[in-house]
């Protein structure tokens, strides 16, 4: 949970901000994590650039928690988390 213009919210929440729709949900469908993934890489290509690089990106979300944001019911980012040791868990 945290706060958005003084509201509380959670990763669930839908946010308005000056009526445009900002949605963050949960993916469980590994397909449906792969085709966010790819949507948002391949629109950055001069970071994301190489073929088999973002092939490996690609596959290792559709293992990972990942949450999807949208605007307007487009994709326009994603957050993936992974456990690295028991103390850390890298966004």
């Amino acid at each position: 949970m945290g706060l958005l213009r003084g509201k509380e919210w959670t990763f669930d929440t839908v946010a308005s901000t000056y009526e445009k729709e900002y949605t963050i949900k949960r993916i469980e469908d590994p397909d449906e994590k792969a085709q966010i993934v790819t949507e948002v890489l391949q629109d950055l290509p001069a970071w994301f650039g190489l073929p088999e690089s973002t092939k490996s990106y690609i596959e290792e979300a559709r293992k990972l928690p990942l949450w999807g944001a949208s605007y307007n019911n487009e994709i326009i980012g994603f957050v993936t988390l992974k456990e690295s040791s028991l103390q850390s868990l890298p966004v």
